[in-house]
């Protein structure tokens, strides 16, 4: 099938489309953004089991080489298991007629994990990955519970990870990097160690109505803090637990494409859809109403690709700031998420908000890479080998 230039562009080998397939949640997470989606996005609480296979049947359309679905929220384990299993027979029937392939995984905040859903999980190759923001007095501080008393959230997430391994189903972490963590690094380091858990960290960014950033959001200063001292127990580990973050730096410093996208410059291969089958550049952006590119119910997702107005939202998420063009760590950083760019417009690239602390990371990074060459062999060899 022959595309026009200008959707060629736009297509990758591998494309990740974020699903949200429930917008309600049994927590109250102090740092959500899906409250903003929420509020001005889908009015469906629940993806249809319809949508859902719409979704995989668009996407596994295009002409390329595979298709990350992530299952997502509000809390994806809410919504009824039939949804994803149809979408996964979908998926399964369009392969056999030759589409690409699709890997699939569903990110939740772990409390919730019925006998339905862990049959699901057992019958296919699902990846899981699981918000868990370390020991009991951080997660419990900002992932309250709506229906209990809010100590119980970390003790039920962790019976769960307990249960997945006990029948077998691995899974990952996600951990969001507030304020107050600032200067417990080692012992969310210790705690990551012991429980044995691969990690991505995620620096907390929360916005006011005006745009403003506003609390638990972690000032610059202090994620660099953070990060730094964190790297400084992970590289000297003798079994470093997967961190993505500090991996997908170490990788830009020694020339290693990047596995996440805040560290690839664009947004073309990144693609989220809301629960009424509305069609996004990014789950970040889920609800606003000015970065909504189009619907799948009423148009097809080449043509949405192909229009003028995803043209124009994919060039203000990609223009990068004047700053960000003239920096040397440009190559290893990308310019940041887009989504944290303070007085980002479609007008203006706006300033990443995060810009200071990445440089004094990277800096502190290469310090290490050049001074410890002995120590460094094994994380190199182990971020070449990734997948």
């Amino acid at each position: 099938m022959q595309l026009k230039p200008s959707v060629q562009g736009l297509l990758c080998n591998t494309i990740t489309v974020v699903v949200r397939i429930s917008s309600r949640c049994n927590l109250a997470c102090d740092y959500c953004y899906a409250k903003t989606s929420n509020a001005s996005g889908s009015t469906s609480s629940f993806m249809a089991s319809e949508t859902a296979s719409l979704v995989c049947e668009q996407f596994l359309s295009l002409p390329v080489k595979q298709v990350d679905f992530n299952w997502h929220g509000g809390e994806p384990l809410l919504s009824d298991p039939t949804v994803l299993r149809n979408a996964l027979q979908t998926q399964h029937r369009l392969l056999m007629g030759g589409s690409a392939p699709a890997t699939n995984k569903v990110q939740t905040n772990g409390t919730r994990f019925s006998d339905e859903w862990l049959s699901l999980l057992c019958e296919y190759p699902i990846d899981i990955g699981i918000s868990l923001d370390g020991p009991a007095r951080f997660h419990n501080r900002h992932r309250s519970v709506t229906d209990e008393r809010p100590s119980s959230c970390h003790d039920d997430v962790m019976a769960n990870m307990a249960k997945l391994r006990q029948i077998g189903l691995p899974f990952g972490t996600l951990l969001v990097i507030t304020e107050d963590m600032a200067a417990a690094a080692k012992e969310i380091f210790d705690f990551v160690t012991d429980e044995q858990l691969s990690v991505d960290l995620l620096p907390c960014f929360c916005q006011g109505p005006l745009g403003e950033v506003v609390p638990p959001s972690i000032h610059p200063y202090s994620l660099a803090r953070f990060v730094k001292e964190y790297f400084d127990q992970w590289i000297r580990h003798p079994d470093p637990p997967t961190c993505r973050i500090l991996e997908d730096m170490l990788g830009g410093i020694i020339g290693i494409k990047p596995s996440t996208c805040a560290y690839r410059h664009h947004c073309h291969a990144f693609y989220s859809v809301d629960t009424d089958g509305r069609l996004y550049p990014c789950d970040l952006f889920l609800g606003q109403p000015d970065m909504c590119l189009g619907d799948l119910h009423s148009e097809s997702l080449l043509s949405i690709l192909r229009s003028p107005r995803t043209a124009a939202i994919l060039s203000s998420i990609t223009t990068l700031p004047d700053d960000c063009n003239k920096c040397n760590w440009l190559a290893a950083c990308g310019g940041g998420c887009s989504a944290h760019r303070i007085g980002r417009t479609l007008d203006s690239a706006g300033r990443y908000y995060f810009c200071g602390a990445r440089k004094s990371i990277f800096q502190h990074l290469e310090k290490f890479i050049v001074s410890n060459e002995c120590l460094f062999s094994p994380a190199k060899t182990a971020i070449r080998r990734r997948p």
